[in-house]
């Protein structure tokens, strides 16, 4: 990560917001710099971006952790920038635009190719920024029922731009996190998705729960902890979730893990589970599927590919931070696009 330069408050209180939709983003602007960014529920993600290229970045608090109000977090997010080089076009992406946002923004349904997830920006100003906030993704998924995304949409086109083949036939992209997402790709177009709440529910469990007996020590990852909660899953068929779940206690009472084992444990068990259900939610044995393509950090794709390993199925990763920058990049440049046909006369 490059290094950052040091956050500075807002000059005053001061708030410039036109009614959403009044004011046009200016990604044509006379100057070259502008930021990115990807503002979720669990994290702040933004880039600096100078002719087309990511100069540097700064990772924050989401909104479910943010104290302030989010004109205010992310003024303070971006004083060293805005320092440097004033008042810059902005172009975001992720729960900022939801009803917990700073601006909500209307979903897209699918099926839709995400670059298109421009033409439906919210734009609007504040202290002297030009901002737009762009749309997520609506469909009814396998199940039958509504889902949702905001933010993965942006990671979902980066990936897209950074394997071409992702854009023939049919693909499958897994996007671990908070509410993990697994979306059905027909020739780059998003065709559908499904969530499951792993990543929240192994936070809850783990904070708020009795089945890990203290704190566990930062002593690293327990591969083979984690891999037995896959088996366990595995064996039984994703069935007995509810049951395996307890054995995360029982074990440590008995001895036979530590608390640190068991961590890893429980969310062999998640995980495991996560891709259980997907891969019988895809029917992947009958529908042809070549691999799964995760796009995460580092660890959390070393942990989906470990389990889909388990069920026989193959994966490739893709850098999760790289795909959200490479996807919103893409983003702006058709926003100026956009913006360059309106002036036209």
């Amino acid at each position: 990560m490059l290094p950052l330069k040091p956050m500075k408050e807002p000059k005053n209180g001061r708030h410039e917001n036109a009614q959403a939709g009044t004011a046009r983003m200016n990604m044509n602007a006379d100057r070259a710099f502008s930021i990115v960014g990807d503002w979720g529920t669990s994290h702040l993600r933004l880039f600096l971006v100078h002719d087309n290229r990511i100069i540097d970045q700064c990772d924050g608090p989401g909104l479910a952790a943010a104290i302030a109000d989010p004109g205010d977090a992310f003024m303070r997010a971006t004083a060293g920038w805005r320092a440097d080089h004033g008042a810059l076009p902005v172009l975001l992406a992720g729960t900022v635009g939801s009803n917990i946002g700073w601006r909500e923004v209307p979903y897209r349904p699918c099926p839709i190719a995400c670059d298109k997830l421009v033409d439906g920006a919210v734009h609007f100003r504040h202290e002297g920024h030009d901002l737009a906030i762009i749309p997520g993704l609506s469909c009814i998924n396998p199940l039958g029922y509504a889902d949702y995304m905001r933010g993965e949409e942006t990671q979902i086109l980066g990936a897209l731009m950074s394997d071409p083949a992702l854009k023939s036939g049919r693909q499958i992209i897994c996007l671990p996190g908070t509410h993990s997402k697994w979306v059905i790709l027909q020739d780059g177009v998003v065709e559908r998705f499904f969530s499951s709440l792993t990543g929240e529910f192994y936070g809850i469990i783990k904070d708020h729960s009795v089945l890990l007996l203290g704190s566990a020590p930062d002593d690293g990852f327990h591969e083979t902890a984690f891999i037995e909660g896959v088996k366990r899953i595995c064996a039984n068929k994703g069935a007995m979730l509810l049951n395996r779940l307890f054995e995360v206690r029982a074990r440590q009472i008995s001895k036979e893990l530590t608390v640190g084992e068991a961590a890893s444990f429980l969310s062999g068990l998640l995980i495991g589970a996560d891709v259980d259900a997907a891969l019988r939610i895809l029917d992947w044995r009958h529908a042809g599927y070549d691999r799964v393509s995760i796009i995460a950090t580092r660890h959390l794709s070393d942990l989906y590919a470990l389990a889909l390993d388990r069920y026989g199925v193959a994966s490739q990763s893709l850098d999760g931070k790289q795909q959200s920058g490479t996807g919103l990049m893409a983003m702006a440049a058709r926003l100026r696009d956009l913006e360059r046909s309106v002036d036209v006369p």
